[in-house]
């Protein structure tokens, strides 16, 4: 009765079952066999394939290196805008000793750091991601402020403003402890 139980090689009925005692083999034909023989191998050549076309995509490639560009661009502007601004709001002090001109510097210059670090924070913790095409919208440069700012004489087209540099900006205080644990 156990061994009926375990392996069924016909049901009260007279209907036989799966004998267990076969070799796997002769349960399908060559036919079977090479249909599922060809579905895996057509399965892994599409796997291949995909991932191929995901890592050597070279239209992808482009909108990352596209996307490096304008952030890179969209970091030196907000850097050459704050360095204009706080230029102009020193200036204006220097002109107005006065007690509004110097309260409107001072203003203009806490706006400016505002600014910028509200641009800072869009470059170093993004909202979005940034394999979006559409990251000229998150890193938009107004050409007219870029051009005011080359001819101001902060173009930054040969300097590079690194995200390490942004952090370094925006958190002085870890350089300062960072530094003093270096130095004994």
């Amino acid at each position: 009765m156990l061994k009926n139980s375990r392996f069924p090689k016909s049901t009260s009925n007279g209907e036989r079952l799966l004998d267990w005692n076969r070799p796997p083999f002769e349960l399908c034909d060559e036919e079977c066999m090479l249909m599922a023989l060809s579905i895996s191998i057509c399965v892994q050549i599409l796997l291949m394939a995909y991932i191929a076309f995901t890592l050597l995509n070279p239209y992808a490639w482009r909108i990352h290196m596209y996307n490096e560009w304008q952030r890179q661009r969209f970091s030196n502007f907000i850097f050459g805008r704050l360095v204009l601004h706080l230029d102009t709001a020193q200036t204006l002090h220097l002109v107005g000793q006065q007690e509004n001109g110097c309260q409107r510097a001072r203003r203009m210059a806490m706006d400016a750091v505002q600014l910028f670090r509200r641009d800072a924070m869009k470059i170093l913790y993004p909202a979005h991601d940034i394999r979006s095409v559409h990251i000229g919208d998150l890193y938009f440069v107004p050409d007219e402020e870029e051009k005011l700012i080359a001819d101001a004489g902060y173009d930054l087209d040969n300097f590079e403003v690194t995200p390490d540099f942004l952090i370094h900006l925006l958190y002085p205080e870890r350089v300062g402890h960072s530094c003093l644990s270096e130095n004994p």
